[in-house]
């Protein structure tokens, strides 16, 4: 796994921090009082190699078991997983319009 020396700042357009956001990104997210926490020196933003190992270490997402896919009642008789958003999925290569079930 990606570390950032813990004793070096970075600065917003290294390419190191595009692993963190894009240029763009950490400017908003600045501006909204989001992570990863930063410095001001004389006009420039720095952020400390420690601070960005702690938010990427802070933003770890442990993989768990599948959970089933989502299950809806239909007609009171019988079990049939939902369609993502409420939307009929295409098949690949299908025009939609013959699966569409307006168009049955």
């Amino acid at each position: 796994m990606f570390r950032f020396h813990p004793e070096k700042y970075y600065r917003p357009k290294d390419e190191e921090m595009r692993l963190i956001a894009t240029v763009n990104t950490l400017a908003v997210w600045r501006s909204q009082g989001k992570a990863p926490v930063y410095h001001r020196a004389n006009g420039r933003i720095l952020y400390f190699g420690a601070d960005l190992n702690a938010y990427l270490d802070a933003s770890r997402v442990e993989p768990t078991e599948r959970q089933p896919t989502s299950v809806r009642r239909v007609c009171g008789t019988e079990n049939v997983p939902s369609p993502a958003n409420g939307r009929h999925r295409r098949t690949a290569g299908s025009d939609g319009k013959k699966d569409h079930p307006n168009n049955l």
